[in-house]
């Protein structure tokens, strides 16, 4: 239902509708007049907002097409025997003509075609690569043109797939998640690896990595990250949470005063009782599992000692807790005057520091990944790809397929276009223009 709920609100916002105002960017007008398969209806109405559907835990769920962070990173050090494989789409795949159908309200909301092209790589090829679409509920000019150039760009740009295989650390990924990819077996520079040690003092971060990546393999030549332009550095951060194993509802406030909260399956947890005792939770990123076990045995859902007009006894009962690993990306800018060799020292940038404490520096050491892109983004650096498949193998290793990903997309496809014609008889005069003398 939360996906759903995300997908209405992506749906809802205004964007320009090429008549210069502005309109929801989805919108569907639907008259299903015969029965027909339900997987199929599902599957047409997804495409109304760019979205494709996967089954997971027993239901279908909605992964809609939009600009995401990466949630992971992929390296030679993380996936099995460090291979990755990569393809191209072919030609005949590149569309850079698209017919889209959609029900065009001045004229009785018959189907009608719309032609959208990319006239530059028409010229550039010579040739037109023609495919049909129907823009699914749609009665907006404005939102066949955006599906129409949504279908274009993906095509002539998105077109490397790699493949590789991970361990259970890829076990939390699902299809539409975004993932950073690099790959040093191409490029000769050593652009990702794991993360050997952090350390945090005075505001400044010092990275022990496991590789030099100053040396040049081929020429054995030194160059200080930094001096050659700004570098990005994408780390893992580990975060575990202590999260619901089932529905409850946990006392907010002390014996005398408060009120419950609700807590649906996998919501986290921050605080439970122990009799009396309010537990509360700052800092499980430092707990081990035998930690864990320990502090979430006693739990309960309410103090021990009611007060009678604060609730009722009979509602206290233990809790099911649960530990969980997440991981996010935390992208770390590197400037010049860093040593050469493994080890980076970031300095304070604009008085925020990279890491808030040394806790926070440990959870990049227990993520383990870093990737590395530069200031021009060459092919060494580190790419961006949404994850299209995710098979768990008979021996645990998890398969996945992914395609480059772009999020500069969807502002290219979303603006920039308009459904005006000039009028051939009586045509808009430039106000800079000047008669002839």
């Amino acid at each position: 239902i939360y996906s759903l709920y995300k997908v209405a609100r992506y749906c809802d916002e205004l964007v320009a509708d090429g008549k210069g105002g502005v309109e929801p960017r989805f919108r569907a007008n639907l008259y299903l007049q015969k029965a027909t398969d339900v997987f199929k209806v599902m599957k047409d109405m997804a495409t109304i907002f760019r979205g494709m559907l996967y089954w997971m835990d027993g239901q279908l769920t909605p992964v809609i097409d939009e600009a995401k962070a990466p949630t992971y990173t992929f390296n030679r050090s993380n996936v099995v025997d460090g291979a990755f494989s990569y393809e191209q789409t072919g030609t005949k795949t590149r569309t850079n003509q698209v017919v889209v159908q959609w029900n065009n309200p001045e004229n009785d909301y018959k189907l009608e075609p719309l032609f959208v092209e990319d006239r530059e790589n028409i010229v550039k090829t010579g040739q037109i690569v023609k495919s049909e679409s129907v823009a699914f509920g749609c009665t907006s000019e404005g939102q066949a043109i955006r599906y129409g150039r949504w279908k274009l760009w993906t095509a002539l740009n998105q077109t490397e797939i790699v493949s590789f295989k991970s361990a259970l650390n890829a076990a939390f990924i699902s299809p539409g998640d975004i993932v950073n990819i690099q790959d040093n077996h191409d490029y000769g520079f050593s652009f990702g690896g794991r993360l050997l040690n952090a350390s945090f003092s005075g505001g400044n971060t010092t990275l022990t990595l496991d590789r030099d990546i100053s040396v040049d393999p081929e020429s054995g030549s030194d160059t200080n990250i930094g001096n050659a332009g700004t570098y990005t550095l994408a780390l893992l951060v580990a975060e575990r949470k202590v999260i619901a194993a089932k529905d409850c509802r946990i006392w907010q406030g002390n014996v005398n005063s408060g009120s419950y909260k609700d807590f649906k399956k996998g919501d986290v947890v921050t605080g439970w009782f122990r009799d009396n005792s309010i537990v509360t939770v700052n800092l499980p990123n430092s707990w081990t599992d035998e930690e864990f076990d320990k502090f979430t045995a006693d739990a309960w859902s309410a103090p021990s000692d009611f007060n009678a007009s604060a609730g009722s006894p009979d509602e206290r009962v233990p809790l099911h807790l649960e530990y969980a690993d997440a991981h996010r990306i935390q992208e770390v800018t590197c400037t010049a005057d860093n040593p050469n060799g493994n080890v980076l020292t970031i300095q304070n940038p604009a008085g925020v520091p990279v890491f808030a404490d040394q806790a926070a520096a440990d959870r990049a050491v227990q993520g383990s990944i870093w990737a590395l892109k530069d200031e021009n983004e060459t092919t060494a650096s580190y790419k961006t790809y949404k994850v299209l498949n995710i098979v768990h193998e008979d021996d645990n290793s998890y398969a996945i397929t992914a395609v480059e990903y772009f999020d500069a997309k969807f502002d290219i496809i979303e603006t920039n276009f308009t459904t005006a014609l000039p009028d051939p008889l009586f045509p808009v005069e430039d106000p800079e223009s000047t008669l002839p003398g």
